[in-house]
């Protein structure tokens, strides 16, 4: 869990073959943020899917499908209604779906796919806060953690929303 108040484009899981980023907006008070957005890119594809207002919309590679493709990133891809999953194998996977007007995602993994990840999820191994050269934050608060994973093309980052934020 991480407490941060802000609007912008996060590294929330980043491994060699699947990069996660989240978008979160303010809330209508300012007293709180929410993922508005999440954009994967795997296999060379990228996925974005949106909520506007409770209306989930999603590209894929930056255009809109007719129909949904049966994969994406070479792994089996679904989706029902407002809800989204990416089948990884093992009993791995990744989901999206609208929940009380924000955002959920669950990301479900084991060492094999998740060893290497960083992001502001933190390590996978450690299940601690890290460093983007994987040295550990040391009595770090969340702003700090916060800033050190906002998408940052001169730190290596892919931009993988379509519209900037």
């Amino acid at each position: 869990y991480l407490s941060f108040q802000g609007e912008c484009d996060l590294v929330h899981i980043s491994t060699k073959n699947i990069t996660i980023h989240v978008r979160t907006q303010l809330g209508s008070n300012a007293q709180f943020s929410f993922v508005q957005a999440v954009a994967l890119s795997a296999g060379g594809e990228i996925l974005e899917i949106q909520n506007n207002r409770g209306v989930m919309s999603y590209f894929i590679n930056g255009s809109v499908p007719i129909n949904p493709p049966a994969t994406f990133g070479g792994y089996p891809f679904f989706v029902i209604g407002s809800r989204f999953a990416i089948d990884l194998g093992q009993g791995q996977s990744i989901r999206i779906r609208q929940r009380g007007g924000m955002i959920a995602m669950d990301v479900t993994g084991n060492d094999a796919t998740f060893r290497e990840s960083k992001g502001i999820t933190g390590s996978f191994r450690e299940n601690k806060a890290i460093l983007r050269n994987n040295s550990l934050f040391q009595n770090a608060n969340p702003e700090e953690i916060a800033l050190e994973w906002v998408v940052n093309e001169t730190k290596g980052d892919e931009i993988l929303f379509k519209d900037p934020s």
